[in-house]
């Protein structure tokens, strides 16, 4: 599959003057829905090949769809400036803008293609409208909206967050996709995020995981964003930025931890018999320092898979100090084994996990590339985590065990 890029355009309104601007007026409430819904039917009137192979946005597309994200913006935002309750109630919240906006309906059964069919369909882009509003527990006084629609072969998605401000919601966070000319640059399949506690002068970071849409394969990728509100609403700080590939056999779980946030998704395996295996990004937030940290991976096996895809930059983090040189020109070596001008890639399989007898917590894990050249990488394993001690064309002699995970 393609490389495929994507370009995100942050559209923030951050920390607004005070003004008569934010008194709620019910006319703005139901014209900014109406122009929503406006939208929504000439984007649904589209007519798109039944095939679904084709991923292009033409430019009359992507100039309806920025303006269905602005339209949904507006009516978020003028909904809550005449949501004045104390109390935070998000699906209170949720209810009263799926019912202004006909959204959060359920998705129609899909219809198999006939012959007989004609080869264009409809009702694809700016299907399937939903609004799903949460109350983020690490911060007061904050609201949430994520919103989505369909695009082919996949879906859309914005996250608007607003905070309680003298009397007021005012919307501090808008998080959406750029034009895109291919579905990949939507923000979808899935998209998650979540809240954590920050510095001054916001006191909060937002972490925001998507997948790209794409209409021939199950395989994909997805960028990580760690974002920090500034004062400047036109220049919102993105503090940390990741893309990788993913699977997308299985919906991912993000959640947020004492010290930093999850991620987990289905991810590619080297191994061609493989093919696939859990994926985990735990990563430690220190301010603005985000720096991933152990468990990478479930077991040995796959720790040496995420070992050698992983960049030197974290892989580094994971290794015996002492070997630090040889482990470094081995990651090396591998990499060079997956440079893109150079495909094909040789095939790699992992033979036997093998337990050590000079430790309970030694083994051995044997990969092998075609046509006959084998490496056994000797890894330790600590309290959920995993040490690359080193690599070696021969096996070591102490590692006899059993085959701890011997593949059907």
């Amino acid at each position: 599959m393609r490389s495929i890029v994507i370009s995100a355009l942050l559209v923030l309104a951050l920390f607004p003057p005070i003004s008569a601007a934010q008194d709620c007026s019910q006319g703005a409430v139901q014209n900014a829905a109406q122009e929503t819904k406006s939208i929504q039917t000439r984007l649904l009137a589209v007519k798109i090949g039944s095939s679904g192979m084709d991923p292009t946005v033409t430019p009359p597309m992507q100039e309806l769809i920025r303006k269905i994200k602005d339209a949904l913006a507006s009516a978020v935002t003028e909904y809550m400036r005449c949501e004045s309750a104390s109390s935070v109630d998000a699906k209170k919240i949720e209810a009263g803008l799926a019912s202004l906006l006909g959204a959060n309906k359920p998705e129609p059964a899909q219809q198999n293609v006939t012959g007989d069919e004609p080869e264009i369909v409809d009702q694809v882009y700016g299907a399937y409208l939903q609004i799903r509003v949460t109350r983020p527990d690490s911060i007061p006084r904050m609201i949430a909206v994520k919103a989505s629609f369909g695009v082919d072969c996949g879906m859309d998605a914005m996250l608007l967050i607003f905070q309680r401000q003298d009397g007021n919601w005012r919307q501090t966070l808008r998080w959406q996709s750029g034009n895109y000319d291919e579905v990949s640059g939507a923000f979808g399949d899935f998209f998650k995020y979540t809240v954590l506690p920050g510095e001054a002068p916001a006191g909060w970071l937002v972490v925001v995981a998507h997948g790209s849409p794409w209409c021939t394969s199950r395989w994909s990728a997805f960028d990580l964003d760690v974002i920090e509100p500034a004062e400047d609403s036109s220049h919102p700080q993105v503090i940390f930025h990741k893309e990788t590939g993913y699977v997308r056999d299985k919906d991912p779980v993000m959640k947020a931890r004492p010290n930093g946030f999850e991620i987990r998704v289905e991810q590619g395996s080297i191994d061609v018999e493989i093919m696939t295996r859990p994926g985990i990004y735990r990563y430690r937030v220190d301010g603005t320092t985000v720096q991933r940290v152990q468990p990478v991976a479930m077991n040995g096996r796959d720790f040496v898979d995420e070992w050698l895809l992983t960049d030197w930059s974290d892989a580094g983090h994971w290794i015996a100090a002492a070997n630090a040189k040889s482990l470094q020109e081995e990651h090396a070596r591998f990499d060079a084994l997956r440079n893109p001008k150079l495909r094909p890639w040789p095939d790699i399989t992992y033979g036997a996990v093998r337990s050590c007898s000079d430790s309970l917590t030694h083994f051995q894990v044997e990969a092998n590339q075609d046509p006959d050249i084998h490496t056994y990488y000797q890894i330790s394993q600590g309290e959920n985590s995993f040490t690359m001690l080193s690599a070696s064309p021969t096996p070591d002699p102490r590692c006899r065990g059993a085959d701890l995970m011997q593949k059907n």
